[in-house]
């Protein structure tokens, strides 16, 4: 359960920004390209591109549950032993970090009923891994947070001074939509423009908070 709840985590965490740029990304083509929104906003392209996201998620967190496992860390009650322990000259070896002044054997040197009384189980990274994890932290979090941070902003950038130049444009088509009689491929048309910048004001407010 501990390996597999640290590879469902990070695949959550690599796909959710990742999902935020493609379809920031889509409603730069759309707002951009609006002619050919019929061909890009296809729901079976959206389909691959999600199953595309999710399956490299998957393998930039494999290393989540390859260094994963439960390990013991100390409980409140020997955190207040800790405290209280102020006249000893020696030193213990505590789930193998060294910890001046407790004089306490290592873990694996407790008994059961000793490591149950003073330590918890947790899900944490293996001791044995913990350079290596700081390493693939920093590519994890470069690929997960940082690169689709810049690539939203930018694009989002470039969505607001379209969007910006094309505001005089949505309230004329909601007025022709009112005040002119027109065909019907002129008043789908017109539905259309008026519903695609809705979703892009929507998906860009999203594509914000996540920035935020």
């Amino acid at each position: 359960m501990c390996k597999s709840f640290a590879l469902l985590r990070n695949t959550c965490r690599a796909a959710s920004p990742w999902i935020i740029v493609a379809f920031t990304l889509e409603r730069f083509l759309v707002v951009n390209f609006p002619h050919h929104s019929s061909i890009i906003s296809k729901p079976l392209l959206a389909k691959r591109f999600i199953c595309i996201i999710l399956s490299l998620s998957v393998l930039v967190s494999l290393y989540a549950p390859i260094m994963s496992g439960v390990v013991l860390t100390p409980n409140t009650l020997f955190k207040r032993l800790l405290k209280k322990i102020k006249d000893s000259n020696g030193g213990g070896n505590i789930g193998g970090i060294y910890i001046p002044g407790v004089p306490l054997t290592a873990t694996d040197q407790m008994t059961p009923l000793q490591q149950e009384k003073f330590f918890k189980k947790t899900c944490d990274i293996l001791a044995n891994y913990h350079t290596t994890y700081l390493y693939m932290t920093v590519f994890y979090t470069t690929v997960v947070i940082i690169l689709p941070l810049i690539i939203i902003s930018v694009f989002n950038a470039l969505l607001i001074a379209r969007l910006y130049r094309s505001s005089d444009q949505w309230a004329s088509a909601k007025l022709e939509l009112h005040e002119q009689e027109l065909s019907y491929k002129e008043l789908r048309d017109k539905k259309v423009q008026i519903e695609n910048l809705k979703i892009t004001w929507t998906l860009f407010i999203i594509s914000l908070t996540f920035i935020f």
